[in-house]
């Protein structure tokens, strides 16, 4: 795509980089062919993100799951590229390589550096050969990350204090899986923590009863007109922002005239001479109905824990 000549060049960038550095050849050549990949890959694409439903009992893994959820990307085209990628990838940044390099020169000790892995996987529905590929975040990371004033991680700093349960060990990592399947015609590239949770949705999409976008109410607009781009947000999926507890909020939600799940839809308009960018975003008049009977509640429930930090 026009974007293949930018990546070329950062690929060369980063092979003299890491030739500076006295990486191996082949190193080198795994990590510039992964960089490359990343801006020749499909940009027609169709792009979802959700929250995870069940929570494990350790607080640090749970933070991490409400975190992350679950996010999915489908792709036209051949997974070749994409497993690429992502092969390069885990085999530059899991080599003792980078691992030295960042340890001399940004002071990042290697207890804080992710652990990386991968293994093959069956989806029921998808074609042979999909993989996953495991990152396995140190909880040394997520406490020099809540120790930054500028980064915002509450969720996992109140995880990093709190105690585990009576005889169980607190969290050592928060594991995170990228899986890329293909069912002959579309590449799915999909993100959780939770990867058996992860492979369900995605043998879900090829279940004959599942509802698609097409039947979805409240998304004519986006049917409708040819865009640059487009797509549809609900409340529910800003359940983890809202500043309560994981059951407070689900507890809220469902108490909400329509649950937070009406599609505020938005589209994406852009044209070559500028090149000028407009996004707009319409809000129907049942979420701003939710809007309505969810912003007075957070209003209370932040006055409340403001009351509760004054000295």
């Amino acid at each position: 795509g026009r974007l293949k000549p930018l990546g070329r060049s950062l690929g060369e960038l980063f092979d003299a980089y890491l030739e500076a550095e006295k990486v191996p050849a082949a190193l080198r050549a795994q990590g510039s062919k992964a960089i490359e990949g990343l801006f020749d890959l499909n940009t027609a694409a169709v792009h979802t993100v959700g929250g995870l439903s069940e929570f494990p009992s350790e607080p640090l893994l749970a933070a991490g799951y409400r975190f992350f959820g679950w996010q999915m990307l489908e792709l036209n085209g051949d997974p070749k590229p994409a497993l690429s990628v992502f092969d390069g990838l885990t085999a530059a940044l899991g080599g003792r390589d980078l691992a030295r390099i960042l340890t001399q020169h940004a002071q990042i000790d290697e207890k804080a550096w992710p652990k990386f892995s991968t293994h093959a996987l069956t989806l029921r529905g998808f074609k042979p050969g999909a993989k996953a590929y495991r990152v396995d975040l140190p909880r040394a990371l997520f406490e020099k990350l809540a120790a930054k004033p500028n980064v915002n991680l509450q969720d996992f700093s109140a995880a990093l204090s709190a105690p585990s349960a009576k005889g169980k060990a607190v969290a050592k990592s928060v594991p995170l899986s990228f899986v890329v399947a293909s069912d002959g015609e579309h590449t799915f590239i999909a993100v959780s923590p939770d990867e058996k949770a992860l492979v369900k949705r995605l043998e879900s999409l090829k279940d004959p009863k599942l509802v698609t976008l097409r039947t979805r109410e409240g998304l004519d607009e986006l049917k409708s007109t040819p865009r640059s781009g487009g797509g549809f947000l609900t409340l529910r999926r800003f359940a983890n922002q809202l500043g309560l507890a994981a059951g407070d909020s689900a507890n809220l939600l469902n108490a909400l005239p329509q649950h937070g799940d009406t599609p505020i839809p938005f589209h994406i308009d852009s044209t070559a001479d500028g090149p000028d960018c407009v996004i707009t975003l319409t809000v129907p008049r049942a979420a701003i109905g939710d809007l309505g009977t969810l912003a007075p509640v957070l209003a209370l429930a932040a006055g409340k824990n403001a009351s509760l930090a004054a000295p």
